[in-house]
């Protein structure tokens, strides 16, 4: 594909398409659709636009819109501005920040940030669609006021500041990395790392008594009480919330969370101790199902999954009345912010819980296919990307309900698959809502049929997603996945047309290599190929164990690389 032609078009139109609003352009007397940026959702139509226009070995045209004129139309090199942390990867030693355009930017750099934390960064400079920043303080005036912390500094003042009282079944280690990493990671293991810790001191239910059952609930409820007036004592009575500086609240958000997960299974495990549990969630269910309403629903909700997870086979007994309450309602009674997020961590549990063994399946029929399904249906149905991103992952759950819809007679495999690998990359989301409404998540044949139906390739807008390493290129665009060297001048194709995978996944490298015309015959034969493939992509000058190295330090940047 030759170098993008930078065009601007003028008096745009805008126009919305499955609940997206897009920018209408005409180039060479054809019509095409053009992404909008984040901040041009809110704003008039603009008087033009400027894009990058290229043509690909097939001779489509893909049109996006080019950055670079905004960012030096808002930015200077050599000012000093304020982002907002919206992705950690301390271990990588870079950030994500938001400018105030809803813009995303790599930052590098040894200081640990939380995910919310305002910081200022100077723009060093201006290139290709991005800003190369440099990280001068956070939100305080003082230098001082960042947290010391990283993961080894955190649970050193932890096991300093609480002695003796130190519970000896958690991991501390563990516990200060769920506390620095990034916010939705935090969200979704707070309460995962409170059940690895159970499920460490656990009798295997099918080979032990009901008096060692009796011993572990009891053991149970001690530990959670130990855990729970610990993590108490830190945030209550010792200086380590004080020591955070700027990122207290955050540091002290996550602690707390923490406190209430150990009080949800105490709460479980003393219902389970005393037989109580069953009565629990039938008077949940009676309650959604007669008036819709829970009071203090997320806690309730909470205990039952905590309930759910301490006794998997219930969850699997229960999960189906549960869908039917809930399906048999209307939509807006579950879309206030209570039931909202309560549902969509309640369902993110269940899913997360039984996707593994219902993925190797392509049996529709089977009862625990169909309920994740329906919930992964439901929950995105109910869920708002942009509020809701602490919850789930958006991405994952489409690409998971577009593979499993792939399995149904009425859906289309190859059109499902693609779309399954494209919502991972982001390059294609759209709404669950313009896809299938509330009153079919019962019907998952119906579903399966409309996922296949909702797009066509010319419905679709140009989109064009690049992640980068030092040496190599992801393209994922209108024509497919592509992988090639950073520099590349002269693009070979390296699989041929006989043997590219459904997702016409292509690699290219600067020299043609000798790779045979239709399928490979042996493991040795592919290992070969791709030794020799993997060399031609990085670097011609270094083996492949230490290319294998760098990659393991390395993390490619989500967006627009």
């Amino acid at each position: 594909m030759a170098s993008p032609e930078k065009i601007t078009f003028h008096e745009p139109r805008t126009l919305t398409h499955y609940g997206k609003k897009y920018f209408n352009v005409e180039y060479k007397g054809a019509n095409y659709r053009v992404r909008l940026f984040p901040f041009q959702e809110t704003q008039p139509e603009p008087k033009e636009i400027h894009c990058l226009v290229s043509v690909d070995e097939a001779k489509k045209v893909h049109i996006v819109q080019d950055l670079q004129p905004y960012l030096e139309e808002s930015y200077s090199s050599g000012c000093d501005y304020e982002f907002v942390v919206r992705r950690a990867y301390a271990d990588k030693h870079y950030y994500e920040v938001e400018d105030r355009y809803g813009l995303y930017f790599r930052l590098n750099t040894d200081r640990v940030l939380l995910e919310r934390q305002v910081v200022t960064c100077r723009v060093e400079n201006i290139r290709d669609g991005r800003l190369k920043l440099e990280l001068l303080s956070g939100t305080s005036p003082s230098e001082d006021s960042a947290s010391p912390f990283n993961e080894q500094t955190l649970a050193a003042a932890l096991i300093h500041e609480l002695g003796d009282l130190r519970p000896t079944a958690w991991d501390v280690d563990e516990l200060a990395r769920l506390v620095i990493a990034n916010n939705a990671y935090s969200e979704r293991m707070a309460g995962k790392w409170v059940r690895k810790v159970l499920r460490q001191l656990t009798s295997k239910p099918d080979l032990a008594s009901d008096i060692d059952l009796c011993d572990d609930y009891a053991q149970m409820e001690r530990v959670l009480r130990e855990i729970r007036d610990a993590i108490r004592n830190v945030l209550e009575s010792t200086t380590v919330l004080n020591d955070c500086g700027e990122q207290r609240g955050i540091f002290q958000e996550r602690l707390t969370t923490l406190t209430e997960q150990c009080s949800f299974y105490h709460s479980a495990v003393e219902y389970i101790a005393v037989g109580r549990h069953i009565k629990v969630i039938d008077s949940l269910f009676s309650h959604l199902e007669i008036s819709h309403y829970v009071y203090h629903a997320a806690e309730k909700l909470e205990v039952m999954m905590c309930i759910f997870n301490l006794l998997p086979d219930l969850m699997e007994q229960r999960m189906g009345k549960f869908f039917d309450i809930v399906t048999s309602a209307e939509e807006h009674y579950w879309k206030t912010d209570t039931f909202r997020r309560a549902f969509i961590r309640l369902l993110d549990f269940y899913i997360s819980e039984l996707y593994d063994e219902v993925a190797n399946t392509t049996d529709v029929k089977r009862p625990d296919f169909c309920n994740v399904f329906k919930a992964l249906a439901i929950q995105l149905l109910l869920a708002d990307p942009a509020r809701d991103a602490d919850l789930y992952d958006a991405q994952l759950s489409y690409a998971r309900l577009y593979r499993m819809a792939a399995c149904f007679s009425t859906g289309s495999p190859d059109y499902l698959l693609r779309r399954s690998v494209l919502s991972l990359s982001d390059a294609m989301a759209i709404s669950a809502a313009s896809c299938f409404s509330w009153d079919q998540v019962n019907q998952l044949s119906l579903i399966a049929s409309r996922l296949s139906e909702q797009v066509t390739e010319e419905d679709l807008p140009d989109y064009n997603k690049n992640y980068l390493t030092d040496r190599i290129r992801l393209i994922a665009d209108s024509s497919g996945l592509s992988v090639a060297p950073l520099r590349c001048e002269s693009k070979q194709a390296v699989l041929p047309p006989a043997i590219m995978l459904w997702d016409r996944l292509q690699f290219f490298t600067e020299k043609k290599l000798n790779w045979p015309n239709a399928a490979l015959k042996s493991l040795p034969e592919a290992h070969r190929l791709w030794n020799e493939l993997e060399r031609e992509l990085e670097s011609r000058h270094s083996t492949i164990e230490q290319l294998r190295q760098v990659r393991r330090k390395e993390r490619p940047e989500r967006g627009d690389e």
